[in-house]
């Protein structure tokens, strides 16, 4: 970790040719503790978390003792207790005269740490405000070009269907503890915990990337068959992963590829691809999802981060998914998409799909679910349904502040 840190500035032993590593891990111990992060410079990259890697990038950033620093989502990855870290390092360095260019969707942390906003839209300047002036429903008007409101979920759908997913005593070797649950036709449940809680070894362990030790699934009120991705793809089971990029794309590969991904037997004939089918699904999905693209022939990796996260959703859908577990759905997507997600979200459930989702933006959990499994260590230690609890409670449990 230390080398990524202070890539291009390795250091050499006074006599030789050697890197001098002790120097280095002393160096990045010195910028990580200016952030506030305990984290083993020595530690290889491709072993921490996705938040961990954010915030190497972050300290790497500062390692240059920057007059000027720009972050773009520098919080995206994530949990609350980590960003309130990281804003109060950037409320520090700006006031020892660093200026600081932050890029963020977060609305709350404009208003916590900006002394002003800039808009942008289709890459023109929209407006720039003093943040007094700046309330953050006159920031969404901006973006989007319209005033936008979202609505509370939480209560308005007295009822459900039947259950679409049963999850008894799952068990994993190294996170989940007999976590037990249901999800209902045409509901959304979120899943509320901290970095490292288990949302995540949750969502994998159903979808079958990851071992199980005991447990049973049931999907429909029979038992899953298999327990691997094709399995669970087969029985209307589909995943939107945390890592986009790694897990749920093909970045070389063509939009319309992308697409199909898992849905190749729409589009097969003879053991041989139909372009027709391919362009015609494709366009379908895309359409739906309201994805900009220039062209379908283009590599995925072209795309915006939101219109990506489309891609993927998009992926689901042409699978026939009827059960969606989404990790991190919005996760470094504009404001316009996260409506543009939510409003698919609440289409897909009122035609009677059930959707399980992991965000650790626990506001968007209170806005778009009708009740939270509340996740720690491993276990789901509560219920909450959205309309009877508020963020304070939430929270509280999560961080095991209440019980």
């Amino acid at each position: 970790m230390a080398e990524n840190i202070l890539l291009g500035r390795w250091r050499l032993h006074q006599r030789g040719w050697f890197i001098d590593q002790t120097a280095m891990r002393r160096k990045a111990s010195k910028v990580l503790g200016e952030l506030g992060v305990e984290i083993d410079p020595a530690a290889k990259v491709s072993k921490l978390s996705v938040a961990e890697r954010q915030l190497v990038e972050i300290a790497r950033g500062l390692s240059f003792g920057p007059r000027v620093l720009i972050l773009d989502e520098p919080t995206s990855s994530l949990p609350a207790g980590e960003v309130e870290i990281l804003l109060r390092s950037v409320r520090g360095l700006s006031r020892r005269g660093v200026a600081i260019v932050y890029v963020s969707h977060r609305m709350e942390e404009i208003q916590q740490i900006a002394d002003s906003v800039t808009v942008l839209r289709d890459g023109e300047h929209v407006g720039t405000l003093p943040i007094a002036e700046a309330p953050t429903a006159e920031v969404v008007r901006l973006m989007t070009g319209e005033a936008k409101a979202l609505t509370l979920r939480g209560g308005a759908q007295a009822t459900h269907g039947d259950i679409a997913l049963k999850v008894s005593g799952l068990t994993t070797a190294a996170k989940l503890r007999g976590a037990s649950f249901e999800l209902r036709q045409g509901e959304i449940v979120g899943l509320a915990g901290l970095l490292g809680s288990g949302r995540t070894e949750l969502l994998r362990a159903i979808y079958g990337l990851d071992p199980v030790v005991a447990g049973r699934i049931e999907i429909s009120g029979k038992a899953a068959i298999g327990r691997s991705p094709r399995a669970m793809i087969r029985q209307g089971v589909g995943l939107a992963p945390e890592d986009r990029k790694k897990e749920g794309l093909m970045l070389d590969m063509s939009i319309s590829n992308n697409l199909v991904l898992a849905s190749m037997h729409k589009v097969m004939r003879w053991a041989m691809l139909s372009n027709r089918k391919q362009a015609s699904l494709a366009r379908q999905a895309a359409s739906r999802m309201s994805v900009k693209l220039a062209r379908f022939s283009d590599p995925v990796r072209a795309l915006s981060g939101g219109n990506q996260q489309k891609i993927v959703l998009g992926k689901c859908l042409n699978a026939d998914v009827k059960i969606f577990l989404l990790d991190e759905p919005t996760r470094g997507v504009d404001i316009e998409a996260k409506h543009q997600i939510y409003s698919l979200l609440q289409q897909l459930t009122a035609q009677g799909a059930a959707i399980l989702v992991a965000s650790s933006e626990m506001e968007e959990l209170m806005l778009i679910c009708d009740r939270l499994l509340l996740i720690k260590d491993g276990k789901i230690i509560g219920e909450k349904d959205v309309a009877r609890t508020d963020l304070a409670e939430v929270m509280a449990i999560t961080m095991g502040a209440a019980h």
